[in-house]
């Protein structure tokens, strides 16, 4: 649950634990961090002969982790025993060390033989906000970033604070 550049948790205190049938538990709690405040913690857990087994944790994310990457790979068999071992190819895009360009409210990151893809990007985005502005009357538009990579991947992963994906 640490992470080497986030805040160490100096604390974990469980509120309460609850069986919901078929050996699972489900746990929530706090975790206090050494410099700053406490964050909500869920833990469901199923009970196997080789001890207990974490299915979900409610946040990942490293503590007050302010770095944002996308990471695309290939898989070349998404389902088996090991999926993880399966890939191929990895490509992560890191935003502090990855060209970009922004303008209209937005930024794209990309690797510098995609810089004429960004710009163009840019482009159509401002065609899509005259659009939605304009001839649909949506004014409240989010805008978020886009990572532009040339590896022919279905499959992306934000790491960071910022889990969205645009």
């Amino acid at each position: 649950m640490n992470f080497s550049y986030s805040e160490k948790i100096s604390k974990v205190e469980i509120d309460y634990a609850k069986d919901l049938g078929d050996s699972l538990v489900e746990l929530k709690g706090t975790k206090y961090f050494e410099k700053s405040g406490a964050e909500g913690l869920r833990i469901l857990y199923r009970i196997t002969k080789d001890g207990p087994k974490i299915l979900e944790l409610n946040s990942l994310r490293p503590h007050q982790f302010p770095l944002v990457t996308r990471a695309s790979y290939v898989n070349e068999e998404i389902f088996g025993e090991d999926p993880v071992r399966n890939i191929v190819n990895l490509e992560v895009l890191d935003k502090s060390s990855a060209d970009s360009i922004s303008e209209f409210g937005y930024t794209v990151f990309y690797k510098k033989s995609l810089k004429a893809e960004g710009e163009n990007a840019l482009i159509l985005f401002k065609k899509l906000d005259s659009l939605l502005i304009n001839g649909f009357k949506k004014n409240n538009i989010q805008r978020e970033n886009l990572f532009l990579t040339d590896l022919n991947s279905k499959n992306t992963i934000t790491i960071g604070k910022d889990r969205k994906i645009p």
